[in-house]
């Protein structure tokens, strides 16, 4: 599963949290999931918050 993200920018804590539940969808599915066209700001955002959101219950 390709999720192209080119036009997204993720402003907030939120943002990321809402993305990283549909992956958790599609892999809970099954699929592999890759993310693509992430502007920098935003993979930082990703990045900074991916192992606290992995290890809570949002």
């Amino acid at each position: 599963m390709l999720l192209d993200l080119s036009n997204l920018h993720i402003w907030d804590d939120s943002g990321v949290e809402a993305i990283y539940k549909v992956i958790q969808q599609f892999e809970s599915a099954g699929n592999t999931v890759r993310m693509i066209g992430l502007n920098k700001e935003s993979r930082r955002m990703m990045r900074q918050l991916k192992s606290y959101l992995k290890n809570s219950s949002h």
